[in-house]
């Protein structure tokens, strides 16, 4: 008769009572089991937000730093490009110190020549003086003579 009454009562849409009870319990656990898996989806979506965010960040300083060595890079071939230029200066004026010390040298053994000459000259006006004198005290002395 159970199963007789229990095909009656789904014929109208009704169940038995342990039936519903099981029913109902079985939805009161699926229910715990929804909020558990709500409560971890939310940790999880705010977990993901905070990698986002820290992706984000990490995306941001990874830009700042590209930027900053870009600029390092071109602060590096600024250095090197005005580098090559003192070089070349210092080159070029490596070599004017040569000249310049050349043409010293030069100076000096013309000065030299130039000392060497003007004493040789003086030494010359000397005896010439001197012999001027002797001359003019010989003449003197004849011109004493004739008076």
């Amino acid at each position: 008769m159970t199963s007789l009454m229990k095909r009656g009562l789904a014929a109208v849409g009704m169940v038995p009572a342990r039936q519903m009870e099981d029913v109902a319990q079985e939805l009161r656990r699926a229910t715990k089991r929804l909020v558990k898996a709500e409560e971890r989806l939310d940790g999880v979506r705010t977990e993901a937000e905070g990698w986002k965010r820290r992706h984000h960040e990490a995306t941001a300083r990874t830009t700042e730093h590209q930027a900053a060595v870009e600029r390092a890079e071109k602060k590096a071939e600024r250095a090197e490009a005005q580098a090559a230029e003192w070089k070349t200066r210092a080159e070029l004026l490596s070599s004017q110190v040569r000249e310049l010390k050349d043409l010293l040298r030069e100076t000096k053994a013309a000065a030299a020549g130039a000392r060497e000459y003007l004493m040789a000259t003086e030494t010359k006006l000397d005896l010439i003086e001197a012999a001027i004198q002797v001359l003019d005290a010989r003449t003197r002395d004849r011109a004493v003579a004739r008076s």
